[in-house]
């Protein structure tokens, strides 16, 4: 079985706090066991934090060993390395349990304390410590918890956020092919005697818009059933040549590329593509500083894919950025999917969008 490897920084502090009680040891306590015999306890009392955020419970448990039989033992220890282990199991492990490990470990220690015949009044303080350390690193687990709890807060409230945004969008889409409809409706009724064959031509394109708008009120539901912002309502792929121009223009190197036959596709698939390829680009721009980015579109038979991708670092792990949460919510509004990811030397952005939704 593989065994973890410690924490590079928990491994070199632990080397440097078993140097420094080495040193004191020798230079300050003169203990009376040989000194070889001193510092095998004091290693085993230091050097397993090397593995207490990995276990922070056994280490405790080891350290908390060797330095109560240090204790038992007469042998000078010191108490900053069951200290840290305490400070870990607080930070690392639910409260509970870091209180069931302090009073485990105080038992052992005062009875030890005892049967080596220490002054009593020692005990008192060495049980402070021992509590201030566990309650230290208890405060750092809440505040490590509640700045999780925060990130996923940011996270959702620009995912609702970007789905308002997105129904405004979608809401501008519907107004403007049901103004459509109402022309077309008008002309059939003026021609539905004169002009059979232009009353009909103009019903067909009522019934068509009707269904386009139709589809479109089922994805603005949606995204209003789970849960502002001035963007262009009505931007679609046919305006993609016009911000690959104003991104060369702005030093940003992109290539547009087409595969399939390029065809007219939804409003609302039209408008998720458009932003997604904008926010890709946003992206580049702002976090990537690339040489090269290229978009390329693949008409399928049934979906439309896009790739977008930039030879520059991207954005990184942590908290995401709203514009990748916004990409992930467009793409799922019109039952698409995206896949974005971050590789040595490239950032990349797929987006598959069905036609029919």
């Amino acid at each position: 079985m593989r065994v973890a490897r410690p924490n590079t920084a928990d491994s070199t502090g632990a080397l440097v706090l078993l140097a420094v009680d080495i040193w004191f040891n020798a230079a300050v306590q003169s203990p009376t066991p040989p000194m070889a015999w001193s510092a095998a306890f004091l290693a085993g009392s230091t050097l397993p934090l090397g593995w207490r955020r990995l276990a922070p419970v056994p280490v405790l448990g080891i350290v908390g060993t060797v330095v109560v039989a240090g204790t038992v033992a007469g042998v000078a220890i010191s108490e900053a390395g069951v200290l840290v282990a305490l400070y870990t199991v607080g930070s690392w492990r639910p409260r509970s349990m870091a209180v069931r490990c302090l009073v485990g470990f105080g038992l052992a220690k005062v009875a030890a304390e005892l049967v080596a015949g220490f002054v009593p009044s020692w005990i008192p303080v060495l049980l402070i410590l021992y509590c201030t350390a566990v309650v230290l690193g208890d405060q750092q687990r809440a505040n490590r918890e509640l700045a999780a709890q925060e990130q996923q807060a940011r996270a959702r409230l620009a995912a609702a956020a970007e789905r308002s945004r997105i129904a405004r969008e979608l809401h501008d889409v519907v107004a403007h092919t049901v103004s459509v409809m109402v022309l077309y409706a008008s002309v059939a009724r003026r021609a539905v005697t004169s002009d059979p064959g232009r009353a009909d031509a103009a019903l067909a394109q009522v019934e068509a818009s009707g269904r386009e708008s139709l589809a479109e009120l089922r994805r603005l539901l949606g995204a209003l059933r789970t849960e502002p912002a001035d963007l262009a309502p009505h931007a679609s792929l046919d305006n993609l040549d016009d911000l690959v121009a104003r991104c060369v223009a702005a030093d940003l190197p992109v290539r547009l590329s087409v595969a399939g036959n390029r065809r007219p596709l939804p409003a609302g698939v039209e408008l998720c593509a458009y932003r997604i390829v904008q926010e890709a680009l946003t992206n580049a721009a702002k976090h990537a500083k690339p040489t090269k980015v290229t978009v390329d579109l693949d008409y399928r038979d049934a979906e439309l894919r896009i790739d977008v991708r930039n030879d520059g670092p991207g954005r990184g792990g942590g908290d995401p950025g709203h514009g990748l949460i916004g990409m992930r919510e467009r793409a799922a509004l019109v039952g698409g999917a995206i896949d974005i990811r971050h590789d040595p030397g490239e950032f990349r952005v797929t987006a598959t969008l069905p036609y029919q939704g």
